[in-house]
Order: C-alpha cells, then sequence, then structure tokens
C-alpha cells in the first residue's frame, strides 16, 4: 500500500494520526453525540479514567477538562494518542497506559481517587466484558449502540 501522508482525524480537536485498522465512530456527528454524553455525564472531575481509550475518543476531549488515564491493549492507538496529546500540549494531563483490560481489569484499589470512569468496550467483546470490582457507589456505566468504524481521509 502507498501512501502520500498519513491519516489523521480530529478528536475533540486535536489531530490524531489514524494507524491502520484502528477503530473509529460510525459518522462525526455520532462521535459528538457519544462525545457529548460523556462529558455531560461525567461534569468536571478531577482526575479521570478511560478504558479501552484507543485513539482518544473521550481521552482527549476530556483532558480539555482534567486529568486522564487512558488504558487501552492497542499499543498503536496508544501511540497515536500520546503523539496527539503531546502536539496538543496535553501530555501533562494524559497517562497513557498499554494494558488487556480482559485478562487484566483495573482493581478498585487502582480506581482511589478517580472521579470518572469512562467504560467504553470494543463491540465485538461482548459478554466477555464486565468490570470485575466496581467502585461503591458507583453507577454502572450506560450502554451505547454499536457502530461501524468510520473511513478515514488520506
Amino acid at each position: 500500500m502507498a501512501r502520500r501522508r498519513p491519516a489523521t482525524v480530529a478528536i475533540g480537536g486535536v489531530p490524531v494520526t489514524v494507524p491502520a485498522g484502528a477503530f473509529l465512530q460510525a459518522s462525526a456527528a455520532g462521535e459528538a453525540a457519544l462525545t457529548g454524553l460523556v462529558l455531560d455525564a461525567v461534569g468536571r472531575p478531577a482526575r479521570a479514567v478511560d478504558l479501552f481509550a484507543g485513539l482518544g475518543t473521550f481521552t482527549l476531549p476530556l483532558s480539555g477538562r482534567t486529568r486522564v488515564r487512558a488504558v487501552d491493549g492497542d499499543g498503536e492507538a496508544l501511540a497515536a494518542l500520546e503523539d496527539a496529546a503531546r502536539a496538543a500540549g496535553r501530555a501533562g494531563r494524559i497517562e497513557a497506559e498499554r494494558r488487556n483490560l480482559f485478562r487484566d481489569p483495573l482493581s478498585a484499589a487502582e480506581l482511589a481517587g478517580v472521579d470518572a470512569a469512562v467504560f467504553d468496550p470494543p463491540d465485538d467483546a461482548g459478554a466477555a466484558v464486565r468490570p470485575h470490582e466496581p467502585a461503591p457507589g458507583r453507577a454502572p456505566p450506560p450502554r451505547r449502540p454499536s457502530w461501524p468504524a468510520r473511513r478515514c481521509r488520506w
């Protein structure tokens, strides 16, 4: 495959280089709607965690409000997120961690001090994804409809 320049997409107003095979929402309007729902739901937390963060669909908009721990098993997506955060001057607001959340979910102790958690597992995860130790007094994450991947512009 030949290309002239890397594919990029703006997420939360931040340009992100999209690695091959990365997941994107079906449309910009759908992404904006989901992001708006998440931002409205979490308000202005002191610290947030984005589980299955991918390229930063929720991490980047949240990082405009608070520090975010972005966790995902896709190292290429996290590297793209970190590069975008650095270029946008948000590197100090985003802590990216590569971790297989199916085999090694965050424990209640690791969620201590987190005021908001975004839980957005891949659509193909199905019943395999369950929070193993929900934080006491926290509401379960909202469900969202499945969306096919949006095409990038080259």
